[in-house]
């Protein structure tokens, strides 16, 4: 079954934020919400007009950062539990929910491949940096794409073909200091690596900030937002 979807992330006020997933699987359409309030987060689905809004797990962590599958039929999701992040999958009913990962580092940011057999996600795991890894579902190993110790790597992005990974980082940048202020500005770019772990390539250029890439529904292009 062929779904697709988009990824709006917005603010509420000053202790709320909301990201939302449309799965136009089923007619009608439905909404995936993460609400989010001080030390509270959770995940809901809602209509499309907003109406018929209801948890889509019950909720007994931090629940954040939904990911639609491309078929549809599952959301991908963390969860923190006294203080340890991991990667759970339900489906979009509710129903069938699964862990995925189970391990004292933090893993986040979770995606299933257009095939669904292969989870790409961000995790802490080896070297204590934020890095690629995969998993592959069905035998339950676990691959570092990405080995960089002196960057972070975010945001992986399945090609609609399964082909490629697109993700941020801020590998290859120099931190740059704001004018008469003591932050320093974190410059990412964007990347793209066979799920192999060959032809890795930057797609941005040097300087300013591009991340959390998505890719065009035909797989040619991609586009980014900071």
């Amino acid at each position: 079954m062929k779904s697709s979807f988009g990824v709006l992330v917005g603010t509420l006020a000053c202790i709320a934020s909301m990201t939302v997933a449309l799965a136009q699987t089923h007619p009608p359409q439905e909404v995936l919400v993460t609400l989010a309030a001080v030390h509270e987060t959770a995940l809901f689905v809602a209509n499309a007009d907003g109406n018929g809004e209801r948890p889509l797990v019950p909720h007994t962590g931090i629940e954040y950062s939904p990911s639609v599958a491309r078929d549809g039929e599952w959301v991908v999701f963390t969860q923190e539990t006294a203080g340890h992040a991991d990667l759970y999958r339900v489906r979009l009913d509710g129903t069938g929910p699964q862990r995925l990962t189970d391990h004292p580092s933090f893993d986040d940011q979770g995606t299933l491949s257009p095939d669904g057999k292969t989870l790409a996600f961000v995790s802490t795991r080896g070297t204590g940096t934020a890095n690629i890894w995969l998993k592959d579902l069905g035998a339950g190993t676990y691959t570092a794409l990405t080995t960089n110790d002196a960057a972070g790597n975010f945001r992986p992005a399945w090609s609609p073909n399964g082909e490629w990974i697109a993700f941020s980082s801020d590998r290859d940048t120099t931190p740059l200091m704001l004018p008469s202020r003591w932050e320093q500005l974190q410059s990412t770019g964007i990347y793209i690596v066979r799920p192999d772990g060959t032809g890795l390539k930057r797609l941005t250029e040097r300087g300013g900030v591009a991340g959390t890439p998505r890719w065009s529904a035909d797989g040619i292009g991609e586009s980014s937002s900071s």
